[in-house]
């Protein structure tokens, strides 16, 4: 395929930034990369600005293309819309250019049509056309600057530069100046302006400026482009003769009404010329030959000869005859240069004598020329080498000529004496007169008047006599430096008048500098022509004051006074008070000290007699001029003080009221009835320049308190009423005039008003002693006023908006006119008023609210919502945000713009609603408006950046109109404003400027890239690219800046609404998170410590990277996820490696095994945090006391985003005023101190933003770690990486965080992340272990490997407990959680490791709820390397547990009793140090406090459930010490149990009401029932008195009668729970009955309830407890006929259960979730039907010791077969022993059934990894990515649940089996008596057994024949195989045992008497 063909825009927009880059930033790919560009380009070079042409060919393909497809260079075939060809074409016939290259240009603008919203693609493309021509140019230029040369030296390499030079010496030698030349004459831009008109290709007002300006530019580049050649290295023959006839023959075009105003570039080339036959390179400063290539004379004789032929002939025509005599002039100096070193001139030449030609210069009227002409134009003083290159020609011919000079000055001595003669004898001098050496001084004064560049050239003038007769050699004074300074001292040494006013303006431009105005000042204290002195002149103004001022009006008023004698000045006179006053006001404004001289000196009095000048009768332009004077003395602070008090006494603005009607009005009068006669207003701006120089420093604040009220109102009004409120309405010849009144006015007010700051001194009257007025109230400060007027419909604020509504019409019609930079200034003005008066106004009106003034305002806010009286629309604010759109050009204006728009959206500024809807609706009012202004905010936001350093007090002392810093600020601004309005309603300001969809659904919006689908470029573009770049090179932003792009993109992705189109669009833009992740950490190097602001950009990107990272997860999007977790773990791949599709983004072990922990991002973020920021000491001050000052800190303390920090500039007016340095000049010891004061606050703030932004960054740090951890796969994070990852920061941040420097905000974050991140170490653990041996020996294995680091890990957490005593309680907190988690993993990984050896043991099924303590102590075994570094610190460790069990936060409390727990978990014999310091017994004893609050906790209006938390912590400890057997026996020596016996809580069981359900889980209900509540406080106890009977034994009769006496103190509940016993009963419920049974059944001794009848001494109590344990007898026996385990009976359990789960899940119950519920209710059924049978067995065999029982407790009677529903029993009926063989008979019958679901239970299990998706989902509860590992777990707990049910039921089986045989053997052998053999049985009632059990029990015969006949049946062969094939199960001795009672019941079922 063919190469694309280049348009005209593109590849010279890329060469000019290579050639820029390669420049600015050498290195040698960007060198290889300028050569090749250059290489390609040459041609363009050579063919300069020449398109290639158009071709027949061509354009008829492009026609053809609109019907059928044609082979497009670079595309393929493609076919064409008309528009587009007929677009091509014209742009072809417009600039003859290639149709294909037209085309492509279109092409190119097509893309390019976001950057210009609402233009055309021709307009576009017509704009890409000439920017790229300024490209090549702009490229060109650079190239030739970088030559080297003898002027300047560009800061690149010298490979660079000697490349270029040689490649632009190519090009000269191509010819490539005069194609230069011949593209510059035929560049008119009226011409080219007539061309897009004619094609309708200029678009609206803005951009055909843009146009034009770069036409214009683009010439003028041109220019100085042959300039810069010129200067550097000069030019040779030809190319400098070409640039002779194009100045000579160059005719500037006439001016016609319509044309555009064009840039002159004659002076630019005429300097270029100047340069090209310059000589004086080739000398030093000195006056010695230097050698330089100059090719003027060192390439022959031809040129020199050649260009002296060409210049002296007179046959040429010039166009401009002042021009040649300026080529002239510079032609002599050259000539004169030669004439000094003929070693320079070649051989056979014979030069002209220079003096002629300069004679012909001088005649030609050269000086004059340069003075009106040549130096006028503006743009030769932004240039330095031209200014220097005029300096020098000016200066070389004073210094070679001198003679010329001379003579000029004879002439001009000639010239005043023939002047003089002729108006003595009252006659018109003549016109012929020589005036050249007055032009002379004139030039001069021109040249040096203006120093924009600060070059300060004009110093090359002066040279102090001392210095001349004090050196001596080798130092001298250079000899040019001499000349100059005696050419300054000759001519004013004889000076006739006429030369008075053209000497006396040159020494005013001569003192344009500080330097310059000290020598000109003591050239003039002691000149020794006097009439050239400081004491002439102002001798000369006192006569003239004297002379000139009238005597004021006598006391009493008449119309009958003197006529006075009027004094004239003639016009020579004025001429000359001007220009000496021009010179005061030189020499004043750059030296303030000389203006302290020129006002302390008593003789001179110059303040005194200029101010007594302005109030006589001169003319309006000398008052002028003396205001202008004085207003250069308030340069000086205290000459500015009292020429304060001087105007005020003078009354030249009248200030004292009077009633006179001759009373003198002053400057007021000259202003209405002179100026305003004239249309001219010299007098005015001179007023205002005055009051702009004193108000720069505050005015007194008594002013004028002598004659009136004080203060600055009557000034104040004047400037406001009488100036700029009428300089609208006045009439103006100059029309730029009413624009500089309006600025200076403007300047004025604006600077009062920002120099106010609201206190509450203003708003109380002050009085004063005034001694004409009594006691006179003291004037607020002007800002009061202007207050006032802002918040009030006032003029005032009427003239601000009309002057921004006027700037909008202005500039958007793109119009030049006189005083357009004045009307941006006042503009300027306007908007900072309103910003600064938005600003204040919350405190202002706060403040007047207060003081109970009468005042009603508006308020500023408000106001600007009005009606725009220009448009009728209330548009204030339209307009306002139009300056944003006028960046390119006014930059200072968008700053308060976008700071307005940011303080009336603020909520936080102002109570009222915000006005966003307002805003929004304005600026959707029009698709143009909507563009525009969309399109301001998103040019702001891009505009180029020049970064401005510096310290904070530099920052607050910076100038308000350095533009670099406003493009900073007013992106700071844009930011500020987008996250503000982001957070109000929707839709709002902010989703306008980030381009969401309006018109939809917010979240529904899809972004795309610029261009694409329509899309325009918005803000959120704007913040990308900034990130992007900064990217790149992160100098080329503000940090400040870019943490805003950063917490936008936070704030985007944060908010629900705008999170998910965000998200995607980063996603989308070249994986934008996942780069600048990979980018961290943002500093120079590792080992430097990033700045506050570097941290706080990682913070926000850290938090934006968590939102996604969640977010990914959740959206199962898990290769994204994927790439976050690898960027974020520092372990990516090479990006530049291809993977195929087979490959995984998994990252196997190996490939983490090589990546070092130091070398993880992770890791490298925390290491490289610092936890303790020192603080800052106190500074050593003499003056000021520390303590003093820590206060006035603590007052100027503000908040800067929940930043403390302190206000500098509130400080130092409050150090200020409190020392009392604000009405005096303070000392340098003062002015020391306070700098010293100021260095440390700014220390203090750095210190306090750096902490709280290592504070938030590592806040986002935490969240991002543990967010990837909690949602990554193991395709993201497998779990080796997982593991070692996890301990590597952990012990990481313990590393750094266990020191007792850390700062407590951050220990707060590190200790929570420790605990959250050892949660999910193991989880991790958990999860993988169980999985199979192989998986298990890795989990050993990691483990092992990283054994020293957690065992350093528990070290520190253990050091860390011990030194946070005086910590927050959250961070104890965190670090007890942390170790309990630690120590449980130990815990786990032991218990892993004897797994197989548990596994192995067969141990004996035991269904009773004790711990056995032989096998516990091998399942709970922790590691003793982690068990010894928690026993190391022994005592010191409990003392701190315990004193936070007592004293510390209920959380902090159950941790720290947590800890405890596991302590003496681990070690046992901690128990005894418990108990030896008393902490033991405080625990017991806290119980009894809280009797109280748990009983609370049962009420229905229970707001906190803190207290059942802390109890249940309270008994969960002391279950752990009852849990090894020294435990238990302390806590019964400390009476624990009758410590329980006593709560009353205990006693407040709530009604049991059956197949309720009980919430019990805290994500569905937070808080429990009462039901659930009181569970939970029950349950521990119950626990606690199982835990004690199991560590002493049944056999221990202190423990069972303690257990027994707690029974009985509640005995009422354990009825109340006995009695409601059903198998129906929720799983809460029959958790309780179960743990209740075990205890009775367990403690059930006769020797116990012996004990206990014993010791009760009081017969009502042993009548009590005897009564209260027949219940529980009878009761307990009653329930066996409940819990029968009938088939029925656990079908309407589990129907009744799914029931329940409906009612509280819904109708989406999971079987799982359901199966794994019934299994636990099942097993708690079986669990109380064992340990029934459990208590009936203890109960039978009580009395026997050989085996055979003494009582029997079932009568001999068989239950029918067929069962009742169970819940029909209302009563508890009495148990048979029937109901005994009927549970033995079930139990069979279940245990066959279960044990063949056991077997399809394993079954499945081992099927597990062989299913697919949709039927492991029938296995899993709930959703989960490991759907596998998940349905393990689920099915091996169904099995683990099932093995139970069938251990039951052969605990059941055994017991029932020695039940029956008990019973039968009683019955059959010894329940029939000799006695009542025979007789007829007795009638016994079922229900009616006795309490006391006899042993001659009388048995009827029908009794024990019913009972065989039953037992028979159900004693069958079937029955027996079945019980026999269960016994089969049990181990060898229970086997044995049940075949033995199964024999001896068949026997005793045989053996009945008959």
């Amino acid at each position: 395929m063919e190469e694309m063909t280049d348009d005209t825009w593109a590849p010279y927009k890329e060469l000019q930034q290579i050639v820029e880059n390669a420049i600015a930033e050498p290195s040698q790919s960007s060198f290889e990369e300028l050569k090749q560009a250059l290489a390609k380009h040459k041609q363009n070079f050579l063919t300069l600005l020449k398109n290639l042409p158009k071709n027949k060919a061509h354009r008829a393909e492009l026609e053809k293309g609109t019907t059928h497809p044609i082979d497009l260079p670079g595309v393929g075939p493609t076919q064409l819309s008309k528009d587009l060809v007929s677009e091509a074409i014209i742009l072809s016939d417009m600039y003859d250019l290639n149709e294909y290259m037209a085309l492509d240009l279109l092409g190119t603008a097509h893309q390019q049509l976001p950057n210009y919203p609402d233009l055309p693609r021709g307009v576009v493309a017509v704009l890409l056309f000439y920017d790229g021509r300024k490209s090549l140019v702009m490229a060109l230029r650079s190239l030739v600057q970088v030559r080297k040369g003898h002027l300047w030296t560009v800061d690149t390499s010298l490979e660079v530069s000697n490349y270029v030079t040689r490649y632009t010496d190519e090009l000269m030698s191509d010819g490539i100046i005069p194609k230069i030349l011949s593209v510059l004459e035929n560049m008119d831009v009226n011409k080219e302006k007539e061309l897009l008109q004619r094609n309708r290709a200029l678009g609206p007002a803005r951009y055909q400026r843009e146009v034009l300006d770069l036409y214009e530019s683009t010439r003028q580049a041109l220019a100085e482009t042959i300039f810069l050649w010129s200067a550097q290295t000069g030019l040779p023959k030809e190319p400098c003769f070409a640039l002779l006839n194009f100045i000579r023959s160059y005719k500037q075009p006439a001016p016609e009404p319509d044309s555009l105003p064009t840039v002159d570039i004659i002076p630019i080339l005429s300097i270029a010329f100047l340069y090209a036959i310059d000589l004086s390179v080739l000398h030093k400063t000195d006056g010695d030959v230097v050698q330089r290539i100059v090719p003027l004379v060192m390439s022959g004789s031809q040129f020199l000869s050649a260009m002296q032929d060409e210049l002296s002939n007179a046959e040429k025509i010039w166009t401009d005859k002042g021009l040649k005599s300026l080529i002239l002039m510079g032609w002599a100096v050259t000539l004169s240069t030669l004439r000094m070193a003929p070693q320079m001139t070649p051989e056979n030449v014979v030069l002209a004598n220079p003096d002629v030609v300069m004679e012909e210069a001088i005649q030609s009227g050269v000086f004059d020329y340069l003075r009106q002409v040549f130096l006028s134009n503006d743009q030769l003083y932004k240039d330095v080498f031209a200014l220097r290159r005029l300096h020098g020609l000016i200066t070389d011919f004073i210094l070679q000529m001198p003679h010329k000079v001379k003579e000029m000055r004879l002439r001009a001595e000639e010239t005043d004496k023939t002047i003089h003669a002729f108006m003595h004898e009252g006659l018109e001098p003549p016109t012929n007169l020589s005036h050249h050496f007055e032009h002379l001084l004139l030039a001069i004064a021109r040249l040096y008047s203006t120093d924009p560049l600060h070059l300060q050239l004009s110093m090359d003038y002066w040279c102090s006599p001392d210095i001349r007769r004090g050196l001596s050699f080798p130092y001298r004074t250079q000899p040019k430096k001499e000349a100059l300074y005696s050419f300054v001292l000759q001519t004013c040494e004889v000076l006739p008048t006429t030369l008075f006013v053209p000497y006396a303006t040159m020494l005013a431009a001569l003192a344009s500098s500080p330097r310059g105005a000290q020598q000109c000042f003591s050239l003039l204290k002691n000149n020794e022509n006097k009439n050239l002195t400081w004491d002439h002149f102002f001798s000369s103004f006192n006569r003239y004051y004297h002379n000139l001022r009238q005597e004021a009006l006598p006391t009493g008023d008449t119309v009958y006074r003197p006529r006075t004698l009027t004094h004239g000045i003639s016009r020579a006179e004025l001429e000359g008070l001007q220009a000496v006053l021009s010179l005061i006001k030189a020499v004043a404004e750059n030296d303030p000290g000389i203006s302290e001289k020129f006002c302390q000196n008593q003789q001179w009095a110059a303040m005194t007699v200029l101010l007594g000048l302005v109030a006589c009768s001169v003319p309006i332009p000398l008052k002028a001029a003396l205001l202008n004077t004085l207003a250069a003395f308030t340069k000086s602070p205290a000459t500015a003080a009292s020429l304060w008090h001087n105007i005020e006494a003078s009354q030249i603005i009248t200030t004292v009221p009077s009633t006179s009607n001759f009373q003198p009005r002053g400057i007021q009068t000259e202003l209405e009835d002179v100026e305003g006669r004239n249309e001219e207003y010299p007098l005015t701006r001179a007023i205002l320049n005055l009051f702009n120089g004193l108000t720069d420093k505050p005015a007194p604040r008594l002013l004028g308190a002598s004659r009136r009220t004080p203060g600055f109102d009557p000034y104040l009004n004047f400037i406001l009423n009488n100036i700029l409120l009428r300089f609208a309405g006045r009439c103006y010849k100059n029309p730029k005039e009413k624009w500089e009144i309006c600025e200076g006015a403007m300047s004025i007010i604006t600077k009062l008003l920002l120099q106010y700051d609201p206190s509450k001194d203003e708003f109380l009257a002050k009085h004063v002693q005034a001694y004409t007025l009594g006691t006179a109230q003291v004037n607020p400060p002007p800002g009061y006023h202007l207050m006032i007027s802002l918040c009030s419909k006032s003029e005032l604020l009427r003239l601000l908006l009309l002057l921004i509504d006027e700037g909008c019409r202005v500039f958007d019609a793109h119009v030049s006119f006189p005083g357009r930079a004045q009307l941006e200034n006042s503009v300027l003005y306007a908007l900072r008023m309103l910003e600064h008066g938005l600003t204040v106004q919350p405190t202002f009106l706060n403040l007047l609210n207060l003081s109970n003034s009468n005042i009603l305002l508006v308020g500023l806010n408000k106001l600007m919502l009005g009606i725009n009286e220009v448009t009728n629309k209330p548009d204030h604010l339209l307009n306002i945000a139009k300056y944003i759109t006028y960046q390119s050009w006014l930059p200072l204006h968008c700053l308060p713009a976008v700071n307005i728009l940011l303080l009336t959206t603020s909520d936080q500024v102002f109570s009222t609603a915000p006005l966003h809807g307002h805003l929004l609706s304005l600026f959707l009012s029009s698709p143009q408006i909507k563009s525009s202004i969309r399109h301001g905010f998103v040019s702001c936001l891009e505009a180029p950046e020049e970064l401005v350093e510096g310290t904070e007090e530099e920052m607050l002392e910076a100038d308000d109109d350095d533009a670099r810093r406003a493009i900073t600020n007013t992106k700071k601004s844009i930011c500020l404003f987008l996250l503000q309005t982001l957070r109000q309603g929707v839709p709002n300001v902010a989703h306008y400027l980030f381009g969401f969809d309006l018109n939809k659904e917010i979240k529904k919006t899809v972004f795309q890239q610029p261009g694409v689908l329509g899309t325009p470029r918005s803000c959120l573009h704007s913040i990308l690219g900034v990130l992007n770049s900064n990217l790149l090179n992160p100098n080329q932003h503000s940090g400040t800046l870019v943490e805003l792009c950063y917490r936008l993109l936070y704030e985007l992705a944060f908010n629900t609404r705008t999170s998910e189109p965000t998200l995607r669009f980063l996603r989308s833009s070249g994986d934008f998170l996942k780069r600048h992740l990979s980018k961290l950490p943002f500093n120079s190097s590792c080992n430097d410590t990033p700045t506050v602001t570097e941290l706080r950009q990682m913070s926000w990107l850290l938090k934006t990277v968590a939102i996604e990272m969640r977010v990914t997860a959740a959206n199962q999007q898990l290769s994204q996820l994927a790439l976050l977790v690898q960027a974020y773990t520092g372990c990516q791949k090479d990006p530049n490696v291809t993977h195929t599709a087979n490959e995984t983004v998994t990252l196997s072990s190996t490939s983490f095994d090589q990546i070092k922990p130091s070398e993880q991002l992770v890791l490298q973020l925390l290491k490289h945090t610092r936890f303790y920021i020192a603080p800052v000491p106190d500074p050593d001050l003499e003056l000021v006391d520390v303590g003093r000052l820590k206060k006035l800190m603590k007052e100027c303390e503000v908040d800067e985003e929940r930043i403390k920090t302190v206000d500098i500039r509130a400080l130092h007016i409050a150090i200020e005023s409190e020392t009392g340095m604000q009405s005096k000049s303070p000392s340098k010891p003062f002015r020391r101190e306070v700098q010293t004061i100021l260095a440390y606050v700014t220390r203090f703030n750095a210190a306090a933003r750096l902490k709280m932004a290592t504070v938030r960054f590592l806040d986002a740090w935490r969240q991002t770690t543990e967010v990837m951890f909690a949602v990554s796969t193991n395709d993201a994070l497998n779990l080796e990486k997982r593991f070692n990852l996890l301990v590597d920061i952990i012990h990481e941040m313990l590393a750094k965080g266990s020191v007792e420097t850390t700062l407590p905000e951050i220990a707060n974050l590190i200790s929570g992340s420790v605990m959250l991140l050892g949660v999910d170490l193991r989880q991790a653990y958990i999860s993988e272990s169980g999985k199979g041996d192989e998986t298990d020996s890795k989990l050993c294995n990691f483990m092992d490997s990283n054994h020293y680091k957690l065992t350093t890990v528990i070290t520190n957490l253990v050091k860390w407990i011990l030194s946070s005593g005086v910590a927050p309680q959250k961070v104890r907190a965190n670090l007890y959680a942390a170790l309990l988690n630690f120590l449980h993993l130990a815990r786990e990984k032991s218990v892993l490791k004897k797994k197989s050896c548990l596994d192995q043991q067969n141990r004996r099924p035991d269904f009773v709820t004790l711990l056995d303590a032989s096998l516990a102590g091998a399942a709970n075994t922790t590691d003793r390397s982690y068990v010894d570094v928690v026993l190391a610190q022994g005592e010191r460790l409990i003392d701190m547990l315990c004193h936070d069990c007592s004293t510390s936060h209920d959380i902090c409390k159950m941790l720290a009793l947590s800890c405890l727990d596991m302590i003496v978990e681990i070690d046992p014999t901690s128990t005894s140090l418990l108990s030896s310091r008393g902490y033991l017994k405080y625990i017991i004893d806290s119980l009894l406090e809280m009797d109280k609050q748990l009983i609370q906790l049962l009420s229905n209006n229970v707001r906190s459930l803190k207290a059942l938390y802390v109890y249940e912590s309270k008994m969960a400890f002391l279950c752990r010490i009852a849990s090894t057997r020294i435990g238990a026996e302390m806590l019964l020596d400390q009476k624990v149990l009758a410590c329980l016996s006593v709560l009353h809580v205990y006693d407040k069981h709530p009604d049991i009401i059956a197949n309720i359900p009980i919430v019990n889980n805290a994500d569905v209900d937070f808080l429990p029932n009462v039901s659930t509540r009181y569970l939970h406080i029950l349950m521990p106890a119950l626990d606690l008195c199982d835990a004690l009977l199991s560590s002493m034994g049944v056999d221990n009769h202190i423990a069972v009668t303690q257990v027994l006496k707690f029974l009985l103190s509640h005995g009422e509940t354990v009825i109340l729970i006995l009695r409601s016993g059903t198998p129906f009963h929720t799983l809460p419920f029959l958790k309780e009955l179960a743990k209740l049974t075990g205890i009775i059944a367990r403690a059930t001794s006769e020797d116990a309830l012996r004990a206990i009848r014993e010791e009760g001494s009081d017969p009502g109590g042993l009548l009590e407890s005897t009564s209260f344990f027949n219940r529980i007898r009878r009761l307990m026996l009653s329930l066996v006929s409940r819990f029968v385990i009938s088939e029925s009976i656990l079908k309407v359990i589990e129907k009744e259960e799914a029931e329940r789960q409906k009612q509280v899940s819904g109708d989406s119950v999971i079987e799982a979730g359901l199966n794994q519920k019934t299994s636990a209710i099942i097993v708690a059924f079986l669990q109380i039907a064992a340990h029934i049978v459990l208590y009936a067995r203890n109960v039978v065999s009580n009395g026997g010791t050989d085996r055979r029982i003494s009582a029997v407790v079932f009568q001999p009677a068989l239950t029918d077969s067929c069962i009742s529903d169970r819940r029909d029993m209302l009563t508890m009926q009495e148990a048979t022993l029937g109901d005994v063989v009927q549970q033995l008979a079930m139990a069979v019958s279940h245990d066959q059934r279960e044990k063949a679901n056991l077997d399809r239970l394993v079954k499945k299990l081992q099927e597990v990894p062989k299913m697919d998706t949709n039927t492991l989902k029938l296995y899993v509860e709930k959703e989960t990515d490991e759907l596998r590992t998940e349905a393990t777990r689920t099915l091996t707990a169904q099995v683990e649940a099932k093995k139970m049910e069938l251990q039951a039921c052969h605990f059941i089986i055994e017991h029932c089996l020695y039940i029956v045989w008990a019973h039968l053997d009683y019955y059959m052998l010894r329940g029939l008596s000799n006695k009542t053999f025979g007789q007829a049985p007795t009638q016994r009632k079922r229900g009616m057994a006795p309490m006391e059990f006899d042993t001659s029990w009388a048995v009827s015969h029908d009794d024990l024949d019913h009972l065989k006949q039953g037992l028979i049946s159900v004693f069958n062969d079937s029955f027996s195989a079945s019980l026999l094939a269960v016994v089969q199960d049990m181990s060898a001795k229970d086997k044995t045992f049940l075949e033995a009672l199964l024999r001896r019941i068949k026997k005793l079922i045989q053996f009945v008497p008959k």
